[in-house]
Parts: structure tokens; sequence; C-alpha cells
């Protein structure tokens, strides 16, 4: 089951002094999916129905893979589905392996085989093959071509310990054993001489093992080097030369707190961090400390997440929970501080953005409170055409969720946004309540709605609580929609952008609900209608009892597409409490409803 919105806005966009300026908040919720069962990984994939926005996958354990459209008309609705014969553990990208132009997808799955599916947007997609690996498969990677036939290869790892490396058609390049699961595989690092990607692995063995990606040439893998710790070893990444060998270097993680850096050549430990639990993933990010090098994000049992120099080791910030952070992933600077940020998940069931670097490094930009622990991200390529991307999150609650991952549109308090179409162009008007630093605006046009010019700035009014409106007439538009944003620029030099209206040329024909979103919500949501011609528009929300909630009366409005933005207000500007509310437009003596569902 799906719901979802596509944020495409029309002719007239209205807000209710909706403040973006505050950023510890909650983020919105662009769609969600619920699957069966726990939905186990989760991850961003190509553009499979050809809508020009990237998809998701999902695998979860009801034994299915699921492809879920990423934006547009049918956002979070499945595109095709696969059953394996057990539930899915791992999943990842691979490239085009069939000529469809569209990434392929690989499964791992606790039937004890690894899959290979074509991604391709059809009802039932093709299995390319399927090798059985006689345990559980609980790591799949992609690895770049290793044996010279210009496709992408596979990496798996067993619950028995089985690592193999398996061509792009399926075949057996090489294989070894562990003793004990693999917990982790990266895969890219150069470290010997073939100038081909070799592999770490990690291993409940407590060996990390540094493996040559071409094996040994008889079907056996190629062992570099290897580092028995003591410890069993929960997770690796890989990080650039840091002891000035000429080769990558490896981080790792262990079950006592260590995040050690490790020479892949030597197996020598240089560098090393001590957490006081369990470290359960590091992730490797780019800089957030302006030393020019990528930087290490640990979640740890400790209740912490952990940012740590890549170069030294040495501590940037951490940051508290009420229980373990479970998985991380790097957001590209959401809060515009030139900076990557940081999205973590933790057992008391929150999805939180953390700042990675500036003013704020460590601290809260955004959460979300889950019905269950959330335990894998990713993030989706911006398909809200806001400058900052999107993240997914699957759990253990059965959803799918695809969160904003800017929290904060604009650095203003904007009141309303709207485009009315007249003979000599489309005039754009909007409206703030007040403004913090506020230089101006530059106004952006795209008639695609995602390739963006500048048509002119308009000078703000700085730090004001007054009232302020703004117009600009755009002529000359001739496509049969145009797409129009507003950059928000700080006096600072940040900037800021707001949703994007779409403005249709064409009358609409019937007077109709086209969406709501996010639904369920927590922190405010909008309702999309459409006018076949003018008229006095009033909308009403009622509680489940039929008792009113809250009114607005938008006064006479001309025909054309608008959106209505409720921040869970009652009239007397009281918080409504969580639970459904049905919500009645009515125009002339027409009506058309729908619920939503405020969480709190």
């Amino acid at each position: 089951m799906s719901r979802a919105i596509e944020w495409s806005v029309f002719i007239g966009l209205l807000f209710s002094a909706f403040a973006a300026l505050a950023q510890d908040t909650s983020t919105s919720l662009i769609w969600y999916y619920t699957a069966p069962n726990a939905v186990n990984v989760v991850a961003a994939t190509d553009d499979v129905d050809g809508n020009g926005s990237p998809d998701v996958l999902a695998g979860s354990a009801d034994h299915y893979v699921y492809c879920l459209q990423g934006f547009g008309a049918n956002a979070g609705l499945v595109l095709w589905s696969y059953k394996t014969s057990g539930a899915v553990l791992s999943l990842c990208t691979i490239g085009d392996l069939d000529g469809d132009g569209i990434a392929d997808c690989l499964v791992g799955s606790a039937d004890d085989s690894v899959y290979c599916l074509s991604a391709s947007a059809t009802a039932q997609p093709r299995l390319l093959w399927k090798q059985n690996l006689s345990s559980d498969v609980t790591v799949v990677k992609c690895i770049d071509d290793v044996d010279g036939d210009a496709k992408q290869d596979c990496l798996a790892g067993t619950t028995l310990g089985k690592i193999i490396c398996l061509t792009g058609s399926g075949t057996t390049l090489w294989q070894g054993s562990a003793s004990r699961a693999i917990t982790a595989i990266e895969t890219g690092p150069l470290i010997d001489a073939d100038d081909k990607p070799d592999v770490f692995v990690a291993s409940l063995d407590k060996f990390i093992y540094f493996l040559s990606g071409v094996g040994n040439g008889e079907g056996g893998r190629q062992l570099i080097m290897a580092r028995y710790l003591s410890v069993e070893v929960t997770s690796v990444t890989s990080v650039p030369d840091v002891d000035v060998d000429g080769k990558d270097d490896c981080v790792l993680c262990a079950a006592n707190g260590l995040i050690g850096w490790y020479s892949p050549v030597t197996s020598n430990e240089l560098l090393s961090y001590y957490a006081q639990g369990r470290i359960h993933a590091v992730k490797r990010i780019e800089d957030i400390n302006e030393d020019g090098f990528p930087d290490i994000i640990a979640c740890s049992a400790d209740n912490k997440v952990y940012a740590l120099d890549g170069n030294d080791a040495l501590l940037i910030w951490s940051a508290t929970f009420s229980d373990d952070v479970l998985t991380a992933v790097g957001l590209p600077d959401m809060n515009q501080d030139g900076k990557m940020d940081v999205v973590v998940t933790s057992a008391d069931n929150r999805i939180v953005c953390l700042s990675g670097g500036g003013a704020k490094a460590g601290k809260e930009l955004w959460s979300v409170v889950c019905s269950d622990d959330a335990v894998s991200l990713d993030v989706l390529p911006d398909v809200r055409n806001n400058g900052v991307s999107e993240v997914i999150a699957g759990g253990k609650d059965a959803l799918v969720r695809l969160l904003e991952g800017n929290a904060t549109i604009l650095d203003v308090e904007l009141s309303m946004f709207q485009a009315n179409v007249r003979s000599d162009g489309v005039l754009l008007s909007w409206q703030t309540a007040a403004e913090t630093r506020n230089l101006g605006f530059d106004v952006e046009f795209s008639i695609d709605g995602r390739v963006f010019e500048r048509l002119t700035f308009i000078a703000g009014h700085g730090t004001t609580n007054l009232a302020h409106a703004y117009e600009y007439l755009h002529q000359g538009t001739t496509a049969g929609k145009a797409y129009y944003r507003l950059k928000q620029i700080d006096s600072d030099g940040r900037v800021n952008y707001s949703p994007v209206l779409t403005v249709s040329l064409q009358t609409p024909e019937c007077f109709l609900l086209t969406a709501n979103y996010p639904n369920p919500f927590n922190n405010g949501t909008f309702l999309q209608y459409v006018l076949p011609d003018e008229g006095e528009v009033t909308f009403t929300l009622y509680n489940l009892r039929g008792e009113e909630v809250y009114q607005r009366r938008a006064g006479r409005q001309a025909a054309g597409s608008y959106i209505l933005h409720w921040n869970g207000e009652t009239t007397n500007g009281r918080q409504a409490g969580t639970g459904a509310y049905l919500y009645v437009v009515q125009w002339r003596d027409q009506r058309l409803s729908g619920k939503w569902t405020l969480v709190k």
C-alpha cells in the first residue's frame, strides 16, 4: 500500500505562516510504502520507468524485492516486484548488464542464493542469473570490472563465511572462506599492482581480510594480507592513503568499541579510537572539518554517533541518543553551510539528520519518529527540486519511507506564493510575514522542472517582522507548462529554495482534489485542488465525531489549481490531537472530501 503526493504546484501555492527558519524540526514525509513484513534493506536506483526521476529498491522479510516509483504521479507505488524463496537480507544496484540502459539489481536472500535481476519497469522483472551459496547471503556488493569483459562484477558474503566473486553473467571468478559470518565488504581500493579494484572483508571470525579483486587465477581467493583482532569485526570502509605508501587504507569497527585504521599492505594498525560500546557500522563521508580528507561516521551501542577525522582519528563531534545508533548515511549539505550532513537511525525508533560541520556540527537538524527501528538508509537524488537530496529509510515497521532531505525551505515566513496566467505573461506574486537577513530572491524558471535559469533578482527587506509583498511578470512564456521557484539569498550568502510551482496555461475542466501531502503527517500538510471557474471556496476540517476543528474561507478564487496548507492547529490556535480528520472543500455548491491522519 502506498501514500504519495507530487510536489508540483500549479497556478496557486498558499502557505499558512509557514516558518521555515526553524531548523530543529520534523521533516516531511514525501511518501511511504507498506510491505507485509519488515523492510531489511533499501537502495536508490536508476530511473526505471522513464519519468525522469530516480526510483527505489527495497528488500523485505516477506521474501520480495520491490521497485518503487521514486517520484511522480504514482510515487511510492510498486513498479515491479520479485519473490525469492527467503527473506531478502541485502541488495544493491549493479551496472547495466543486459544492455537496456538501466542499472540492474543484486539481491542476497535467506534462501542461500544471490540473484541478479534486470530492473526494467515491467510487470515481472527478468532473472538474469542466480547462484546458490549454501547459506544465507547477508552481503552483496558490486565491484568494477575485474575479469575484463567491460561489465561490473559481483561480490557476496554469507553467514557461514563464504566470500565469492561472480562475473556480471553469474559465473564464479574466485571464492574463499572465513570461519564465521561475513559482516561487511568494501570494494574499490587499489592495493596490489594489477590496477584492478581490490576488496576488504570483515568477519565475525575476528579477522579483517585484504583480498585481490581478481583472485589467484585458479578460482581461489588471493590473500594480500589479513589481521587478527581478537574481537568480532562488524563493519569496514576505506579511506585514501593515510600512511603515505601510495595505497588506500582500511577503517574497520569492532564489537569492543574499536574504530581502527589499518594498512592493507602490512596489516599494521595506523590509528585508533575507542567508543564505549559495540560499533554497529562505520561510514565514510566527504570532508566535514576542512582538512581536504574524507571523514568517518561511527554508529555505536553506547548510544552515540561519532564523527572522526579520517586522517588522524581525532574526534570532530559526537551526538548522544537514548538507545543504540544503528546505521548512517551522508546527506549532501542540507543546511547550506558547505558541509556534508549525516542521517542516522537509532534503536529508539528515530531517524535523525545531524549537521556535519559548521556552527551546528553534530546538532539535530530534523528528525522523524517511527513505530519501530529503521535499519537501512540511502540517499535519493533531489526529486523535489529544492537543492537537497531525499532520504530513503526501511524499517522493522514494514515501511519504506521517502523523507524530504530539506526540512527548511526559506529563511523567511512565506505566507503566500502564487502565479496568475495573463495575456501578457505569467505574474508571480509572493508575500512574507517576516524576514531574517533577507538579501532578496532570485526568480528561477524551467521548461522541464529540473534545469532552472535565473530570470531576475528582487531585493528583500533584510530583517523585519512586517509583511511584504513581491511580484514579477514573466513575459514570452510559450510552453504548455512553466516551472518556477524562488532562490532566497541571505545577506551572508546562504541560499535556500522554495518549492516548485508548475503553472499550466490551460483552464482545468472540473472541480477536483488532486493530491494531499504528506499523509500521515506531524508538522503540517498540504491539499491541492483544481477549480474550473471562479467561485467562493471554503475549507472545513472535522474530527471523527463530526465536530468542526478548523475552517478557512479562501474567498473568491479564479479558475486554476491551488494548494492549501494546514499547520495542525484548530481554529482557535490550539494544537489538534493525534488522530484521523475529515476535510471538506466547498466550491460554489459542490463539495469534495478526504481524510488526513495527524501523528504527534
